[in-house]
This record gives C-alpha cells, structure tokens and sequence, in this order.
C-alpha cells in the first residue's frame, strides 16, 4: 500500500552533474545550487516520516493515523523547516529586521509546502484513514486543498529545494502569512538586495528546468509550481483557525528567529 521514499529520492550531486554540463549554468550557479541543497538535507524530515510511516504500519489498521500522532508529527516536519533559513548563507547576509519580517511572512509558505512534500514521497498520502483524520484535526476546505497540492508538487526534490528558497526571499504582499505578518513590504530596509536575491534564485530553478528536462516540462513545472503557491495562500487562510495548527506556525517563527540571534 505505501511505498519507501528511497527508490524515488535521488541525492542530488554536483559533481556528477558538472562531469556531464551541458546546461546554461555557470559553475557559481551550480554551487549556489549545491549550498541550496545542503541546506535541506540532513534535516529535511523524510527520515523522521519514514520511521513514522513504518510504526503506523505496524499497528492495528484501526489504530492507525489517530489524530495526536498526525499532529505531532506534522509539526515535527514544520520544525524541519527552520534550516531552510538558518544555513542560507544570503539569508543570515540580511540584516536582523529584514530576517525577522521574512521569516514572519513566509514561514507558514515554507512549512506547509515541504511538509505536503514529504508527506506525499514517504507516501502517507496514499492512505484514506491519514486525509480522514486530517479532516477531522483541520476542516474539510483545509484537506481539498492538500489534495489539490498534493499532485502539483514538482516529485524532484532538488526542484522543491530553489523553489523554497525562493519563497523564503518572498516580498509579495499577497503571500504573506497575514496570522503573522503585521507589517508590509514597505518595511523592509534593504527590498533590493532581497529581490536581487530571489531573482538569482528563480534563474537558476529556471535553467535548471530547462537542463534537467525540457522546455515544455519546464513550463509545466513552473506553472504548477504557482498554484501550488495561489492554493497554499487559500489553504492557510483556512488553516488560520485551526488552532493547533496556528499556534505551531507562531512557535515555529519564533524558534527560527531565536536560532537567527535576531534581537527584538
């Protein structure tokens, strides 16, 4: 019924990569890729989820996916999330109220999509008893809009990896995480640098669309990409009200913050 995320994972590497270049990539691109990488591998959570998964498994089928566990480990992989800021070295570049606004406003983004994403390649998703629960500890609108997230999530982890980069450099009003955010892009002291910054990163997601696959496959995974982004904004609007889940997202901002010295 569940499949192991190892056969489906590729541990991306540059030097394999580089040996066989035939993409528009400089060689500082590929190390910016390399340390994008870095950045969430050993603490992305798939191995966590795969424990999990096989200790569901081992249950009784009625005894599976209750709602505690679900909760718990869903916020053990929201935490997982904090390293996509702490070793960014354009992140800790940035001043501490540059930081701290970004990691207000994108957290919720950040956490939600890479949570959805190893959920669904540990393979948690093929369970109806898992979106049951998650109905019942969330709302019905909340597990829709996973399902309809779940299957426009690029399956290349590298791909996840520069797109939630990017987000994480997010300055567009109409994404921020409004539970949170309290101030507006305006505040922001250096939005140029910032901008520079994610720009650098979408070229780079984009040509390493281009090399990996194709024009059209690209164009395709942008696009899906973007809604995966306009359905996470819906979905955690809905998922705002939802108090575990809320009070997870606040935690979480303040623990990364904490972990960055940024100083009130």
């Amino acid at each position: 019924m569940f499949r192991s995320y190892s056969n489906k994972i590729t541990k991306f590497q540059t030097k394999n990569l580089l040996e066989n270049d035939k993409s528009t990539l400089t060689t500082n691109e590929w190390t910016l890729i390399s340390n994008i990488s870095n950045c969430y591998n050993e603490y992305s959570g798939l191995h966590v989820c795969q424990i999990y998964l096989n200790q569901q498994t081992n249950l009784p089928i009625k005894m599976r996916f209750k709602s505690l566990s679900i909760i718990e480990i869903l916020q053990r992989l929201m935490n997982c999330s904090q390293t996509l800021y702490e070793k960014n070295q354009d992140f800790r570049n940035l001043s501490n109220e540059d930081r701290s606004l970004l990691v207000s406003n994108t957290c919720g983004y950040i956490s939600s999509l890479s949570t959805t994403f190893i959920t669904k390649q540990i393979g948690i998703m093929d369970s109806s008893t898992y979106y049951e629960t998650l109905e019942f500890i969330s709302s019905k609108q909340a597990t829709q809009m996973t399902k309809y997230i779940s299957p426009r999530i690029h399956p290349d982890i590298l791909v996840i990896k520069i797109f939630l980069s990017i987000v994480s450099f997010s300055t567009t009003s109409m994404t921020m995480y409004s539970h949170l955010s309290t101030t507006t892009t305006t505040n922001l002291s250096n939005i140029r640098q910032i901008v520079e910054i994610q720009n650098r990163y979408i070229e780079i997601l984009w040509k390493y669309l281009i090399y990996k696959y194709d024009y059209q496959r690209a164009i395709e995974s942008i696009c899906d990409l973007l809604r995966c982004c306009f359905a996470l904004h819906e979905g955690l609007i809905i998922a705002n009200d939802v108090q575990w889940y809320s009070d997870s997202v606040t935690n979480l901002v303040q623990q990364t913050e904490s972990n960055l010295n940024i100083v009130e």
